[in-house]
């Protein structure tokens, strides 16, 4: 069941698990997709309590960061490198003033790219 493997890895002690836990929610969202066979009034409901829970509690910038900077999933066949992953990073180095310089960055991660 993929909800419990992403919860077992959240809940792991063992190892950092916030590069693990933007993937494992695009993962969950596929398994049920695939779990109802791609069927949108079945797999929605599912989906949109999935979207709710993430939207309150990890939609946040730095799980983004994470996933993109980690090359476990940076190489990955299925990486998701998306718009909004891009923009996820550059508010985070923005708001957290993490960087004075903004365009050294963005050098930066065209290279990664």
């Amino acid at each position: 069941m993929p909800i419990v493997k992403l919860l077992r890895i959240v809940d792991s002690y063992s190892k950092p698990t916030m590069g693990y836990v933007h993937d494992g929610m695009i993962r969950v969202s596929k398994a049920v997709k695939a779990i109802c066979e791609d069927k949108v009034e079945q797999y929605k409901p599912y989906i949109d309590l999935i979207n709710k829970r993430w939207d309150k509690h990890l939609s946040r910038d730095l799980f983004v960061a994470s996933y993109f900077l980690n090359p476990a999933f940076k190489y990955a066949n299925d990486f998701e490198d998306t718009r909004p992953i891009k923009n996820g990073i550059l508010d985070l180095l923005e708001n957290q003033s993490l960087c004075p310089d903004t365009n050294v960055v963005l050098e930066e991660l065209t290279l990664y790219s």
